[in-house]
C-alpha cells in the first residue's frame, strides 16, 4: 500500500483537504469514529487528530512524548512511568488528569479483552484477574502521586510506546459514550489538538483546530477536511491536499510535475498488525519477538529486523502533489 502527502504552505494552511483515493468501482467509504472501529487505516488518521494519547509520531516517524511529558523504564522493561502534562482537558472541559486516564483505559481494555487476546497489555500484574472479574482493577496499571502513570508487566516490553500512541489507548472523553457505549449520532468530544466540527454522515469529516490546545501551532491548518473519492489530476493540484493512495494507485501519480516523495511512519502496520480488536492482529501476529520483529502464525513473512531501533523508522513512501 502506498500513501500520498502534499507539502504544506503555512502561508496558505487555512484549510488542508485529506483525501483518501477510492477507485471508481471500490464500495464508499463510511469514516467512523468508534474505538471498536480505529484499526481502519483511514480512521486511526483521522482519530489521531482527535484523540489526545500519551505519545505520537513525531514528522519524522519517532515516538515523542504528548499527552505525557516525558516517560522512563526499569532497567528491565517491566516499569513504565509516564509524567503528564499540566492543566489538560477534553473539549468540555473535563479535566485529563492522570487518575482520570487510568480509569478510562481500564474501561477500553475491559471492552477490547471481549474481543480476544490483546498484545502487550496482557502481561500486565493482575490482567488475568482483571479479564476474569476477580478484580475491578489491574495491578499493574495505578498512578503515582497526581501526576504519573504506572504499567508494570511481568515481563520485559519493547513495544509499550507503538502501543500507547494509538487512539484504542488514548483518552476517550466521556461525553462519547451513552451508557457504556459509544454514542451514534456522528458528534465526537475531542481531546487532541483538533474537534470536530461537522460530520457529513461518515462521508465527509471537518475539523477545526483547537486554539486551547498545549500543542497549538500557528503553521498548522486551521481546517482539515476529509474525504474519501476518486482521485485526478484536477483533485490534486493543489498545495493545500493531502492524498493517500491505496492499492489502486493512478497512472498520473508518477507524474514528478504533479507528485512529490516523502518519508511517513509506519501507520498500516500498526493499524492493521497491531490491531487489539483480532486475538492476534489483522495478519496473525501472535507475538513481538524483540525490536520491530513481528511474528505471524499463518504466514512465513517477518517484518523488520532485531537489529532495528524499538521505534520503528518509516517504512512506507509517501506521494503528494507539489
Amino acid at each position: 500500500m502506498i500513501s500520498s502527502s502534499a507539502k504544506i504552505d503555512s502561508r496558505e494552511s487555512h484549510q488542508l483537504n485529506y483525501i483518501f483515493h477510492r477507485p471508481e468501482m471500490a464500495p464508499e467509504v463510511i469514516f467512523s469514529l468508534a474505538p471498536s472501529h480505529s484499526d481502519s487505516f483511514e480512521n486511526q488518521t483521522i482519530l489521531n487528530a482527535l484523540v489526545g494519547t500519551l505519545v505520537k509520531y513525531d514528522v519524522s516517524g519517532r515516538i515523542e512524548p504528548y499527552l505525557a511529558s516525558s516517560w522512563s523504564k526499569s532497567k528491565d522493561g517491566r516499569r513504565w512511568e509516564f509524567a503528564l502534562q499540566d492543566h489538560l482537558e477534553c473539549e468540555d472541559g473535563t479535566p485529563i488528569t492522570a487518575n482520570s486516564y487510568v480509569v478510562k483505559l481500564h474501561e477500553q481494555l475491559k471492552t477490547y479483552a471481549k474481543s480476544g487476546k490483546l498484545m502487550v497489555f496482557d502481561q500486565l500484574d493482575g490482567w488475568l484477574d482483571f479479564t476474569k472479574d476477580r478484580a475491578s482493577s489491574i495491578r499493574g496499571l495505578k498512578t503515582s502521586g497526581e501526576n504519573s502513570i504506572i504499567f508494570e508487566f511481568t515481563r520485559e516490553q519493547h513495544e509499550v510506546l507503538e502501543f500507547l500512541r494509538m487512539p484504542y489507548f488514548g483518552f476517550w472523553c466521556d461525553r462519547n459514550f451513552v451508557d457504556g457505549k459509544f454514542r451514534k449520532d456522528h458528534k465526537f468530544t475531542s481531546s487532541g489538538a483538533y474537534l470536530l466540527r461537522l460530520n457529513e454522515s461518515g462521508r465527509r469529516l471537518f475539523l477545526e483546530k483547537n486554539k486551547k490546545w498545549f500543542s497549538v501551532s500557528e503553521s498548522s491548518p486551521s481546517v482539515i477536511r476529509f474525504s474519501a473519492q476518486n482521485i485526478d489530476e484536477t483533485t490534486v493540484n493543489n498545495s493545500r491536499t493531502i492524498v493517500r493512495l491505496g492499492a489502486s494507485v493512478p497512472d498520473f501519480s508518477h507524474n514528478s510535475g504533479v507528485f512529490h516523495k516523502v518519508r511517513t511512519a509506519p501507520f498500516l502496520l500498526t493499524a492493521m498488525i497491531l490491531s487489539p480488536l483480532t486475538p492476534s492482529g489483522f495478519l496473525g501476529a501472535v507475538e513481538i519477538e524483540n525490536s520491530s520483529r513481528v511474528v505471524f502464525k499463518r504466514s512465513p513473512y517477518r517484518i523488520g529486523s532485531p537489529k532495528m531501533p524499538s521505534t520503528p523508522r518509516p517504512r512506507f513512501t509517501l506521494i503528494g502533489p507539489r
